[in-house]
């Protein structure tokens, strides 16, 4: 039987005072940097003394990424993969790897850790602090230049969503941020109500958590961005899409109680 602290939970001890996790990524034609992201992830898991296993799920890749994939676990024993049948959106196979977890505390990252790793330690720290879920709340530089074009174009979009979240959701959360840590065992029925397979997936699971009145947390995060060219969202689609769902969001809260403004929400300074 798993330790457990003074209040009955699994406590996140493992090895030597390590604590343990499974960390998911979700991966849709992540070849290119797949083997590079999951040795910084290793590397970083190893510093900060998270016993980290590896959920490596493939959405019906057309690249290379599965074998990157099968290449990654027989290198490291602390991989696991799991290949989605077609591609079913990256909620789908967020929730695939969540639910393969055989430990209480589940992680969740983009696989081009747009998220630094080494916020996973102040996320667990949230959770054995009495969060339910934590989340990074990203902070970009303003990105300014004609050449950096493309980096202001993600962050106004960046800035507006959080807007609309906030004011149609009544959610001030980061709630597209891909770096997550939750308990398994009380957001597996959230998870499981949610509707949208895709990337409006995140933002449901932020939304109904809180409803459900879990304690939601977000550390800070200070993150570089994207690299252009590294995303395979196809951005015109999913912004319509999003519109599209939060709509429907807000119409289904209105029919059943808005979600309270006094959030259960804390955040921490970033390290």
């Amino acid at each position: 039987m798993a330790p457990a602290d003074e209040n009955g939970r699994p406590t996140t001890a493992g090895s030597a005072g390590a604590r343990r996790l499974a960390i998911v990524l979700a991966n849709y034609n992540q070849a290119a940097h797949l083997a590079a992201s999951v040795e910084r992830l290793q590397a970083t898991c190893s510093l900060l003394r998270l016993e980290a296993e590896l959920i490596l799920v493939d959405d019906g890749s057309t690249d290379e990424t599965w074998r990157e994939s099968l290449v990654l676990a027989s290198r490291y024993p602390n991989v696991r993969l799991h290949r989605q049948p077609e591609n079913l959106g990256r909620g789908a196979a967020v929730a695939a790897g969540v639910r393969m977890a055989e430990t209480d505390l589940v992680g969740t990252l983009d696989t081009d850790l747009e998220v630094p790793p080494h916020y996973v330690l102040p996320l667990v720290e949230r959770i054995e602090a009495g969060a339910d879920l934590a989340i990074a709340h990203r902070h970009y530089p303003l990105p300014l230049g004609v050449s950096r074009g493309w980096e202001l174009g993600r962050w106004i979009a960046h800035k507006g969503y959080r807007l609309l979240t906030r004011a149609a959701l009544q959610t001030p959360i980061d709630t597209l941020s891909g770096c997550k840590v939750l308990r398994r065992d009380r957001l597996i029925p959230v998870i499981d109500s949610i509707r949208d397979q895709r990337w409006f997936w995140d933002t449901e699971l932020v939304v109904r958590a809180r409803r459900a009145g879990l304690h939601v947390a977000e550390v800070d995060a200070f993150c570089p961005g994207k690299v252009e060219g590294s995303s395979t969202v196809d951005a015109v689609r999913e912004m319509i899409a999003h519109l599209y769902w939060v709509a429907k969001l807000r119409r289904e809260l209105d029919r059943g109680g808005r979600v309270p403004l006094s959030s259960r929400a804390r955040r921490v300074a970033g390290r």
